[in-house]
């Protein structure tokens, strides 16, 4: 209730509403959500698991080789890397099982270095054709999709133009790995080994077994193969390769229908039948489409309720437990109903505040600065949770999921951040009593350099938002609400409708009250995040990790152009961000503009700093237990990815797995809250600059005779043109802290490069300003997508203020030298 009293909005109308939200979280939060129930049950997945980490740790060799290879599908890598450490150190000389043990290792190592060690070994066993296990080093490159060889290599051309045996067919398979490889040549030539029924039952199983480890034939190859599997007799040695392999490569579509249903019974008759040959290929081949109508099957093998006495009958039940857990992966989680009404509750509270706000907006300056009258503290948790944006919310954790602490402990320069922002470019601002930011370009440098600006500054407001918008739906919702991909569209218009709603009702005033309470939202998602990882641990501390983990990015101090992640380029990062942010951004100069005086401003800044500092600690500590919440359980990961790989997507996973019913509502509306109060301040500081410096300055004849309406129609259509832009995001490829990186910050130099020469520059001219802004956008784009000069993507902002503030120098040197 305080932040309603801070905000200048009375307890009485948010008195109703909120005692229902909370009385609706005390009911429901401890409901079990149905939606949660599992296909495998805990005690069958243990079994599964508890089998294959059987053979982990036994003193076989293939059988330990398979295993090990289910348990790193399955997201188990530490245990399977320090085991075959161990076991190259005690038997890493040994034929052929040697090939075994570098082919887990390079599946399992964390770094790019080691994977190659040990890629490089199986290498070196291939090239020398006196080798014994060559051909199993030739197997092992194709099915690590590894193969560094050119095509017409002097070493595998003789392979390829010679016999038609096993080393050759594994070895054809590699070079549609090669760097000249041809992946669906070598698929068409697979399939007509397989299609040639004369041919050799050995070439064919083979060949078979290659086509269900490629995958995504195209459908003239799959007809080709649906032809083979029904006319192969059951007495073939290939006949169970090539129903696997048709099976495998079933268009989606088609999974079930004739023949494909045939098939699937036909590999569940041998499974079920301990005298047939090829078990472990029928359960392997089944793995893909399996389902819980199986698990008795399944489980009556791994229970040894049904034993046979052909092959080995470890592998049988190794790969009889992998399918299990393939079962366990294909689990669907959505939210519970209770939890959609707490979404839906926390979207017509919005709505309400800014119906409130929109009776005491009296004219443009009460709705674009809340009349410079609102309170330093709730405008500082405001530009707190404006620049902490979902973007923000997912990408934090994720970052110290995949790369570590080294972000974080970067914040260690915010008070000279605060330095900076405070004492050179906030009173500049102040001094002068404007509405836009830009108005100060104007004054001091021309109509040209406040027009580039504010090109600038909507072109990265628009993206901003368009991402803010796709990362939200695709990253964080779309992973919570079990609705088709292409729904995505719909989603997010309805998320920017509210946000619209509520911004162009109530204004200024409306966006900081709910940031206000969007920021206490947020905090109550992180902490609620790791209070139930401490139950789960039970314990305050034992899920904290006790030593620097291995799949970090490496930990450096120093400075170095050419890496990503160092602690002195983070801290170069941070202070280029904040300052040509704050120097720069309408969003952020709005705020200051809106207190009375220099000092409030100041405390304002802060106040945004120290809550963004711990804040942004919750996120680390958040991402910290996400790891090990996943590390303990690994069978909620997603199949075939590590954790690395999905480190983005396990906090709205755990929203999903890890919390009570109403808690992940509760949480997810924390997502959507710095989604949308980020989405609410674009729109404002947007119509405030489209306003201010183009209708009133550009086309005054435009200016209507109600500004407010006016205004309040621009935040719609930029609203509009946001949702459009959105729909572009997804064709940017990277991952999302590379696309806010590279696509969101793109212009965040070459803004601030104008203000910096309009500021700190004397002799700057308007020529010369726009020079440097104009170098500094190439600058970013060259570095940003091409990598210039081998920086990496932290130093897109430094490299492009410095190139841009140098040229806007030269230039206005240059053009006072020739005109004045």
């Amino acid at each position: 209730m305080l932040i309603f009293y801070l905000s200048g909005m009375p307890m009485k109308l948010n008195k109703i509403p909120c005692l229902l939200f909370l009385l609706f979280l005390i009911l429901f939060s401890g409901c079990h959500n149905t939606a949660k129930k599992r296909f495998v049950n805990e005690e069958l997945r243990e079994t599964a698991i508890n089998k294959l980490k059987s053979t982990l740790n036994s003193d076989l060799t293939w059988e330990k080789v398979h295993a090990a290879e289910f348990l790193l599908e399955l997201g188990y890598f530490n245990e399977v890397h320090d085991c075959f450490i161990e076991e190259q150190q005690n038997r890493g000389d040994e034929l052929y099982y040697r090939i075994g043990i570098w082919r887990v290792l390079s599946q399992s190592a964390f770094r790019p270095e080691e994977k190659q060690q040990w890629l490089d070994s199986i290498v070196n066993v291939f090239e020398n054709p006196d080798s014994p296990d060559r051909i199993h080093a030739a197997e092992s490159l194709a099915k690590l999709n590894y193969f560094p060889f050119p095509e017409n290599d002097e070493k595998v051309k003789p392979i390829i133009d010679g016999k038609h045996n096993s080393l050759w067919l594994y070895t054809l398979w590699g070079t549609a790995y090669s760097q000249d490889g041809d992946i669906e040549k070598v698929k068409n030539l697979l399939t007509d080994i397989v299609g040639k029924s004369y041919g050799p039952n050995s070439l064919r199983r083979l060949a078979a077994y290659a086509l269900r480890n490629i995958k995504d034939v195209s459908i003239d190859n799959y007809e080709s193969l649906k032809k083979a599997a029904l006319n192969e007799p059951d007495t073939s040695a290939a006949y169970t390769h090539i129903l696997t392999s048709a099976l495998v490569n079933t268009p989606n579509d088609s999974l079930s229908v004739f023949p494909t249903k045939i098939w699937k019974q036909k590999l569940l008759e041998i499974i079920s039948d301990p005298t047939k040959k090829n078990r472990h290929e029928a359960l392997l081949g089944i793995s893909e489409s399996a389902d819980r109508d199986q698990l008795p099957l399944l489980s009556s093998i791994i229970t040894g309720k049904n034993e046979g006495s052909f092959g080995s009958e470890l592998d049988i039940d190794n790969a009889a437990s992998y399918v299990i857990l393939r079962i366990d992966r294909r689990q669907k989680y959505t939210l519970h109903g209770w939890d959609k009404l707490v979404i839906a509750i926390y979207g017509i509270v919005m709505i309400l505040i800014g119906w409130y706000f929109a009776r005491k907006v009296k004219n443009t300056e009460d709705y674009l600065l809340g009349g410079r009258k609102m309170k330093p503290f709730i405008v500082g948790l405001s530009l707190f949770i404006t620049m902490l944006s979902s973007l923000s919310f997912l990408s934090y954790s994720g970052e110290m999921i995949k790369n570590g602490p080294v972000v974080f402990i970067a914040m260690i320069i915010f008070p000279l951040i605060y330095y900076i922002v405070g004492w050179f470019l906030i009173p500049h601002f102040m001094k002068m009593k404007v509405t836009s930011a830009y108005e100060l370009l104007e004054v001091r440098l021309g109509l040209n350099v406040r027009m580039l600006a504010t090109f600038f500054f909507l072109t990265l407001r628009f993206f901003w938002m368009a991402t803010i918008i796709y990362a939200t739906i695709n990253t964080a919702l779309m992973a919570v609400i079990d609705i088709p991909s292409h729904y995505a569209t719909y989603v997010g218009i309805v998320l920017m409708l509210v946000t619209i709603l509520y911004t162009t009702i109530g204004g200024y005033k409306a966006v900081i009250a709910t940031d206000a309470i969007q920021s206490v939202i947020l905090w109550a998602g992180t902490i609620l995040a790791i209070l139930f990882v401490m139950i789960e641990f039970n314990s305050f501390t034992s899920w904290l990790p006790d030593h620097y983990l291995g799949h970090w990015a490496p930990f450096k101090w120093g400075v170095s152009l050419q890496e990503r992640t160092t602690v002195g380029n983070t801290m170069i990062f941070l202070i280029t961000w904040y300052v040509c942010t704050n120097g720069s951004d309408q969003m952020a100069v709005q705020r200051y503009l809106s207190t009375k005086d220099i000092s409030s401003a100041r405390r304002s800044f802060g106040i945004s700093l120290i809550v963004t500092f711990i804040v942004k600690i919750f996120l680390a500590l958040v991402g910290l237990a996400m790891i090990a919440y996943f590390t303990r359980n690994p069978h909620f990961l997603s199949y075939g990815q590590t954790l690395n790989e999905q480190a983005d997507s396990l906090l709205p996973k755990f929203i999903l797995i890890g919390l009570p019913v109403g808690l992940s509502g509760l949480v997810i509306s924390a997502i959507l809250a710095a989604a949308m109060s980020s989405l609410s301040s674009g729109l404002n500081s947007s119509s405030s600059v489209i306003h201010e410096d183009i209708i009133k300055r550009v086309i005054p004849r435009f200016v209507s005779s109600d500004p407010l309406k006016q205004v309040k129609k621009i935040s719609f259509f930029v609203g509009i043109i946001a949702i459009l832009l959105s729909l572009l995001v997804g064709n940017v490829e990277g991952n999302l802290l590379d696309v806010v990186i590279k696509v969101v910050n793109l212009f965040v130099a070459p803004l601030f490069v104008l203000f910096f020469m309009a500021i700190f520059i004397p002799f700057a001219t308007s020529t010369g300003t726009i020079i440097g802004g104009l170098t500094s956008v190439l600058m970013a784009v060259a570095v940003a997508f091409w990598e210039f000069g081998g920086l990496k993507v932290f130093w897109i902002m430094p490299a492009a203020f410095i190139a841009g503030a140098i040229a806007g120098i030269i230039g206005s040197l240059v053009q006072k030298q020739i005109f004045d």
